[in-house]
């Protein structure tokens, strides 16, 4: 069953008609009509940003639209916007029954005021229509959700988990990243219902054990083929942006993490490759970013909301997957698949300023492991000694789950906890390379993630708490390393305003006298024992640049396409192949003298390209400069006499050049 939004079309008229009657002066013109027309789809586009299409038919048909209108031209008007709506329309609406039922009832009454020349009720009606798809709501596609060895997973290609860590001292200095103690167990709201706080039981979700001022990160898993996206929220205050935590995914606001290009977030978006630690403290008592942005301390914990991708941007499949189905198939079938062949490439980027090391577990030099330390995954891990994990994802380890204990005793006063900020982590919120128009806003689904001390969890649990977590001392005298996979080259998101002037735990300690033993003393980190995680080379950056580029082409995503040729460009400067993706964009685009700019750029290094002078000489067609285009045309022939395109070219500028 569809779950449209009704719009009262009886009331919306009423509006017209006070609107009218309010206005004696009001005079059907169509020049008129037709603008407020165009400025409502113009507004409709801005809003919707699943009406992809929009404002680039617009662009193209807004000409046309308008001349059929003006002229009077009913069918030729009524046709040609029927068009523009079914094109733009999200395709989850093209196969909805209702939706489709209401459209093609407006358009009916859209034909039948034309014929009768009654342009009140049409005023009315192109209304309705432009209101009807701005409150057109699809039907939501929720994902299912999953606990597993202490991992959420959200859908097919979307996990997190939660992993104890170092908190780091608040020292004004910049630390790199700590390795792991284990992921938290996850614990559902539901198995308890008997124990939770009602509040909980309206909330649903789930529930993690930490100790008063621990420190914890989030860890992400999915395929890099098929990304997703994640709001973070602590307090219902989003981890990125500072704002209030909301489904809506907005178009020139990235307030979400990308999966798998994102990793871990250690904390709250402070910019500059900087984050403020998630640190866990009670909720009530002014600590936590919560209470410091909002003055309230309302929810505590953790809020995500998960996206899935729009149907047919990226692959169903592994495509490693997909290659061995097609070498199959090739062997038991003579006839070769003829697959789309990818523009020549510029030579690969000499690899200047980026060294990194291949690291398994750790491969990095052996050195000798301390006594009392053993990395996750090692032999003989137990006893006495201090588990780990190094910062690689699936490589932490994570606390039995037990099953639910009916017995416990009643709740303390002071039940869930928050997340204040603690000290300085260097690590990047990673921008969208792929577009917020990629993702699925009907796909949110979202969870809780309450969190409680170690009184609450045994109350509510029955079980024994974790043991405490590792001190700054401990961490220094054990030799445990640092890791670090910041890299220059990847595009970071700004600092949020919101967070610039959240204080630390220690800072407000500071300001309230507390002891001075709550505060974490300083550390100093030999850079020999940080551990370089691998990240891609320039080279192998450039060449999934060029991929992905082509692919967003393909699949006529062109402002991701740009968005991956600006970057590519930003790497390899003068590549040829990314300013003539980009060029292509441009045209499809309608920007005609940005593409002339890319290809003029490729000509001022290859003067006999020949895709560069047919790229430019169809901007300049297509922009009125037909002397420019026959003469781009022509020195391809003079090049290639052969090549059809620069025939057709050369042709088409000859007989739009004024006599």
């Amino acid at each position: 069953m569809s779950n449209l939004r009704k719009l009262d079309d009886s009331a919306l008229l009423g509006l017209i008609e006070d609107m009218v009657e309010d206005s004696p002066d009001f005079i059907f013109e169509l020049s008129t009509l037709a603008d407020a027309l165009f400025e409502d789809l113009w507004f409709l586009a801005g809003k919707r940003h699943d009406y992809d299409l929009l404002g680039d038919i617009l662009v193209d048909e807004q000409w046309a639209l308008r001349h059929h209108l003006e002229s009077e031209n009913a069918a030729e008007f009524t046709d040609l916007l029927e068009s523009l709506i079914w094109r733009s329309i999200p395709a989850e609406f093209r196969s909805d029954a209702e939706f489709g039922a209401k459209v093609d009832g407006l358009f009916e009454d859209i034909r039948l005021n034309f014929r009768v020349s009654d342009y009140f009720s049409l005023t009315g009606t192109l209304q309705m229509l432009i209101w009807f798809c701005l409150e057109a709501k699809a039907t939501s596609r929720s994902q299912p959700i999953v606990i597993s060895d202490s991992t959420v997973t959200i859908g097919r290609h979307t996990s997190i988990s939660f992993v104890r860590t170092l908190r780091i001292p608040e020292d004004g200095k910049t630390y790199p990243l700590p390795a792991g103690f284990g992921r938290l167990p996850i614990y559902r709201v539901a198995d308890y219902a008997n124990k939770v706080p009602a509040k909980w039981l309206e909330d649903g979700g789930f529930f993690i054990p930490l100790y008063q001022r621990e420190a914890l990160y989030l860890e992400f898993g999915g395929a890099d083929w098929r990304p997703t996206i994640l709001k973070v929220a602590v307090g219902r205050v989003n981890a990125v942006t500072g704002k209030p935590f909301d489904e809506q995914i907005r178009r020139f606001s990235q307030d979400y993490v990308v999966i798998p290009d994102q990793q871990w977030l250690d904390g709250i978006n402070k910019g500059n490759g900087v984050v403020g630690q998630f640190v866990a403290m009670p909720l009530g008592k002014g600590y936590t970013v919560e209470e410091q942005v909002t003055d309230e301390a309302k929810h505590g914990g953790f809020q995500l909301m998960a996206y899935d991708s729009k149907t047919g941007r990226f692959p169903d499949e592994d495509p490693a997957i997909r290659r061995k189905k097609d070498a199959d198939y090739l062997k038991r079938h003579p006839k070769p698949i003829e697959l789309p062949k990818l523009p020549p490439l510029s030579p690969p980027v000499e690899e200047t300023t980026l060294k990194e090391e291949s690291h398994g577990l750790f491969s990095a030099p052996a050195a000798p492991q301390p006594s009392g330390l053993k990395e996750v995954g090692s032999e003989e891990s137990s006893g006495s000694q201090i588990l780990y994990s190094p910062r690689k994802q699936g490589a932490s380890a994570g606390w039995a789950l037990s099953s639910p204990v009916k017995q416990a005793r009643a709740l303390p006063q002071v039940v869930e906890m928050g997340i204040a900020a603690g000290g300085a982590i260097e690590q990047k919120i990673v921008v969208d390379k792929y577009g917020a128009e990629s993702w699925d806003e009907n796909t949110a689904t979202s969870i809780c993630i309450h969190i409680v001390n170690s009184e609450v969890f045994e109350a509510i649990t029955g079980q024994k708490p974790p043991e405490t977590p590792i001190s700054a001392y401990s961490y220094k005298k054990r030799g445990i390393p640092w890791f670090s996979n910041y890299d220059e080259s990847v595009p970071g998101l700004a600092g949020a305003k919101a967070f610039q002037f959240i204080k630390s735990v220690f800072q407000i300690d500071r300001k309230r006298g507390i002891d001075k033993q709550s505060s974490v003393p300083g550390l100093e980190v030999p850079q020999e024992q940080i551990r370089r995680i691998q990240v891609p080379t320039i080279p192998e950056r450039v060449a999934s640049l060029r991929e992905s580029a082509r692919a967003s082409f393909d699949k006529e995503s062109y402002e991701s396409c740009i968005r991956e040729s600006t970057w590519l460009l930003d790497l390899s400067p003068n590549d040829a192949f990314a300013l003539l993706m980009r060029a292509n964009s441009y045209i499809r685009l309608g920007q005609y003298d940005l593409a002339d700019m890319d290809a003029t750029a490729v000509l001022q290094r290859d003067p006999r390209h020949i895709d560069a002078y047919l790229v430019r000489a169809y901007a300049n067609l297509s922009s009125g400069w037909w002397i420019q285009a026959a003469k781009d045309a022509g020195a391809v022939l003079g090049l290639s006499p052969t090549n059809q395109r620069a025939k057709d070219l050369f042709n088409r500028a000859l007989k739009s050049t004024p006599k």
